[in-house]
């Protein structure tokens, strides 16, 4: 059995399951889920690097282009007023 992690991870950048450490069995490979939070817009490149006990190192080259959203909310919670819509559908039922 072997362990390895990410250690020093750039800001924004997150791994999961069990944040970039895990343990592995000889010939066993796992998958990681990377999510990049970037804080301002434009161009990122960094490298993620992995390490075991026995010091052995892996860089993973990471590039990435943050964008502005197509569409930004000025509150985090959004009405929508369902009486409007019932009344509009029931009234249309009736006239037809």
């Amino acid at each position: 059995m072997s362990c390895a992690g990410f250690g020093r991870l750039p800001k924004g950048v997150s791994i999961s399951p069990g944040d970039g450490y895990g343990m592995l069995l000889p010939l066993e490979t796992i998958s990681l889920t990377f999510s990049f939070m970037p804080s301002l817009t434009g161009p990122y490149n960094f490298q993620l690097e992995c390490q075991t006990p026995l010091n052995t190192k892996f860089n993973l080259p990471c590039t990435a282009m943050a964008r502005l959203p197509a569409i930004t909310l000025s509150h985090n919670h959004i009405q929508v007023c369902k009486s409007v819509c019932l009344a509009g559908m029931y009234s249309s039922k009736q006239e037809s």
